[in-house]
């Protein structure tokens, strides 16, 4: 009887009492996907309170040659010595593409990425008319590491950020 009693025992400890390994995989990837919005929460927050305070911020802006067919502009905007967002236009004669990086202490935390693209090119006697319109938002976590990306609106699978990280433009 005891013997019985005793392996038991052996038994329940090798097995384990409370949480399995399943359950204790499952909230943890419960508390990342926690943790992920509410990054993502506080980084629309903060971009909210940024566009915000836009009209009051001091704001350099500066022509950039060279990156794209007709060139384009960088303003950046920023409260004392930190740049809180930049704003870099690409002009080309068949679209343009424009990109916002908010930042905090030089780190971007949000970017978004909004690539136009005209029905033929930039003309002095005609309009312009938009054939497509395509916008990427990256959040990064303070690692710098892409923890959701948002094309159009929609979620794009976690196995494609790390070869999109390297190609977010963070200047």
């Amino acid at each position: 009887m005891r013997a019985v009693l005793l392996l038991n025992l052996v038994l329940l400890s090798l097995v384990g009492c409370g949480e399995t390994n399943q359950q204790k995989t499952k909230t943890q990837a419960e508390q990342v996907v926690n943790d992920t919005l509410e990054i993502v929460r506080q980084r629309n927050e903060y971009k909210s309170l940024v566009d915000s305070m836009k009209g009051n911020l001091k704001s350099v802006q500066r022509d950039i040659h060279g990156q794209s067919a007709e060139g384009g502009t960088i303003e950046s905007f920023y409260d004392q010595s930190d740049t809180l967002k930049k704003e870099i236009v690409y002009y080309g004669e068949t679209g343009k593409r424009i990109i916002q990086v908010y930042q905090k202490q030089g780190n971007p935390l949000l970017v978004e990425d909004t690539d136009i693209s005209y029905k033929e090119p930039i003309s002095a006697e005609k309009d312009i008319e938009i054939s497509s319109c395509v916008t990427d938002v990256y959040f990064l976590d303070d690692k710098q590491h892409l923890i959701q990306w948002l094309k159009d609106g929609r979620e794009i699978p976690e196995s494609q950020y790390k070869e999109q990280e390297k190609k977010i433009i963070m200047e």
